[in-house]
């Protein structure tokens, strides 16, 4: 009796019935994609069914296989497949193997799972995901092993007998001519299997290329566009990537269904000939009309195909080039809305495509894409572009210079990579971190508080002049100490206030006091910057050398705390301590480290010499390209 007729039937087939077989992964599989909860699921139900006795069998989903040559090919079943190979590599156990059509890695790095690390691990999704199982099953070993003890291997022992003789696949032999029809239909409604993957069965299908006389063209037309897929599919699961066009992180698996989704709704292939419904499978039946209405053949496939494309090389295209890159990429970041609620999808998909036809338009060239892109900026920045607009009165909430701000960070990147480019001829350009500005919720804040400070607390008084301590001469430390020494105890705050605002007039000269900026000035742009929520919420209404020594610690990862001073221990410098670093803005990094000013001779506040030479930046940098002006305001003396 043959394989094919003696393994043909539908049956219970137990672990260690497939001792020695070697099972094909065909390229019209998805990846390896088990999360740790399926794992710990498939484990707990294992244990459990030991805990009862073994009685019967436990049995898995179906093992849809096909004979293949020598080997059995995988239609359905594979990730359970897959999963308890890595079970039982972890008991140095192994019965079957698994090879696979496009990812010949996969095979090497399942087979040596037990010794593979991390940083090899990243090579490639596939490679993350089996590892993430494979150290979930040994922490689950060792927490069994450290809670059981010396009834641990009793324990390992049963567990691995009823996984390998009890534990069972439903093994059917599918007798089909078309194993990816088998595939699709077994898949069409199981959540895990995306749109793009049920396409991308479609694509590889052998099947549809039946009249083509040229087998070895198609066979290499099929390992190019497996290869283009891993490829593409690599490069959109890099975040840097993937937020500099869309705005959420917490996507599907398989992020190459977004450019699946653009072509669909926005019916690049033309209007389907029956409703696709609104589930989640409406964009394959969309494709799958396409390719029914247009025969499956190679034309058919490879107009697909050069759609899919033309939107990912446009993409990458922009993303690689130092103009486009920005500005496409401050249109896609909704400058005008707030990043801590989520953009609407389909404005934004249509934005996106907007772009995309407008750049293959004939006769379309960088340049004049640019200036569309400039013109779009513009439009967006219309009711913040006038420098001297006092905000947070008559309903302009400072959020509105929201787009000028994010617009001063992305080309103050675009100058200094011009220089790179231009001077140097290096065309590697350091990026504006959409990705960051996306995920970390970033705010209009101010640089000086909003509210004055009237420092009349102690220890505010006393954090104040500790912040200036460094830069303080002999004369003015002493006094310092002598403050922090003689007015801890001080009752009398009237005592303590003509006291402290006589150290910081002799610290802070009423020449610098003038330079202070008005309450109503505080509103205006050159007192505003933008600063990443959690960073924002952490120092509050602080005063200003307070949040600059946060913010250079924030982007450090560390939390400087200011100087103590006490009767008993006298001044003490604290360690730096480790904090979760945010990345800081540019433009919000020079303010804090008057950058824009580099003759100011304070650190301990924000004058009106360091506001006007910010905006001023702010004016030389943005005006050239965009329509940015300051009404009524005069730079002579800066």
């Amino acid at each position: 009796m043959s394989k094919k007729e003696e393994e043909s039937r539908i049956e219970p087939l137990a672990i260690t019935e497939l001792e020695g077989k070697s099972f094909f992964i065909p390229s019209y599989q998805r990846g390896y994609r088990w999360t740790t909860q399926q794992v710990k699921e498939l484990l707990e139900d294992i244990e459990d069914f030991v805990g009862k006795g073994a009685f019967g069998i436990y049995c898995l989903q179906p093992l849809v296989v096909k004979e293949h040559g020598d080997t059995w090919e995988v239609i359905d079943g594979q990730q359970r497949l897959t999963t308890i190979h890595i079970i039982l590599s972890c008991f140095d156990i192994k019965m079957y193997s698994l090879h696979y059509q496009t990812r010949e890695k996969s095979c090497t790095f399942l087979n040596n799972i037990k010794s593979k690390s991390k940083d090899e691990a990243a090579e490639n999704i596939d490679f993350y995901h089996m590892l993430k199982t494979r150290d979930y099953v040994l922490r689950w070993k060792k927490e069994k092993k450290d809670r059981l003890q010396e009834n641990a291997e009793a324990f390992f022992s049963e567990f691995v007998r009823v996984l390998l003789h009890k534990v069972k696949f439903i093994w059917y032999d599918t007798d089909t001519q078309d194993p990816v029809e088998v595939f699709t239909r077994l898949n069409i409604d199981k959540i895990p299997l995306t749109s793009a993957e049920l396409i991308k069965a479609i694509l590889l299908n052998r099947f549809n290329f039946e009249n083509e006389n040229n087998y070895e063209r198609t066979r290499l037309f099929q390992q190019e566009l497996a290869a283009q897929w891993d490829q593409m599919e690599n490069m959109l699961q890099n975040d840097e990537f993937w937020l500099f066009f869309h705005d959420d992180s917490e996507t599907s698996e398989t992020r190459i269904d977004y450019i699946f989704e653009i072509i669909c709704d926005q019916r690049v292939l033309g209007e389907p000939t029956e409703d696709i419904g609104s589930d989640q499978s409406y964009v394959f039946r969309y494709f799958y009309d396409y390719f029914h209405r247009n025969k499956y053949n190679r034309k058919t496939l490879q107009n697909t195909w050069n759609e899919v494309r033309n939107i990912y090389d446009t993409l990458v295209e922009w993303y690689t080039h130092l103009d486009l890159y920005h500005y496409v990429g401050f249109l896609l970041a909704r400058p005008k809305e707030s990043t801590r609620k989520k953009g609407k999808k389909v404005l934004q998909q249509k934005l996106l495509f907007g772009l995309l036809s407008k750049w293959r338009e004939e006769g379309m060239t960088v340049a004049k894409f640019k200036s569309h892109l400039i013109d779009m900026i513009n439009a967006v920045i219309a009711d913040c572009s006038d420098l001297n607009t006092e905000y947070e009165i008559g309903g302009r909430s400072k959020t509105q210079c929201r787009p000028l701000l994010l617009l001063h960070n992305v080309e103050t990147v675009i100058m200094q990579g011009s220089i790179a480019r231009d001077i140097y001829g290096q065309e590697v350009f350091a990026r504006f971190p959409f990705n960051l500005y996306k995920k970390e919720k970033w705010d209009v804040e101010h640089i000086d508080s909003n509210t004055t400070n009237s420092l009349s607390d102690f220890e505010e008084q006393k954090e104040w002049l500790l912040t200036t301590y460094i830069i303080a001469t002999e004369e003015q430390r002493l006094k310092i100490e002598r403050f922090c020494t003689e007015m801890q105890d001080e009752e009398d705050e009237s005592i303590r206030q003509s006291s402290f605002d006589n150290l910081k007039e002799e610290i802070m000269p009423v020449t610098y006091e003038e330079e202070l900026l008005t309450d109503d000035e505080k509103n205006m742009i050159w007192n505003f910057t933008l600063l990443d929520e959690g960073t924002n919420r952490g120092y509050g209404n602080a005063i200003f050398p307070a949040k600059r020594r946060i913010i250079i610690g924030k982007e450090q990862g560390l939390f400087y705390p200011v100087p103590t001073f006490n009767k008993e221990k006298g001044f003490t410098t604290k360690n730096a301590t480790k904090r979760t670093s945010a990345f800081i803005p540019p433009c919000t990094k020079q303010a804090f480290l008057k950058y824009y000013s580099p003759s100011s001779g304070s650190m301990v506040t924000w004058t009106r010499h360091d506001a006007e030479t910010y905006r001023l930046n702010m004016l030389r940098i943005l005006s050239e390209k965009f329509n940015v002006i300051d009404s009524g305001y005069v730079h002579d003396t800066i």
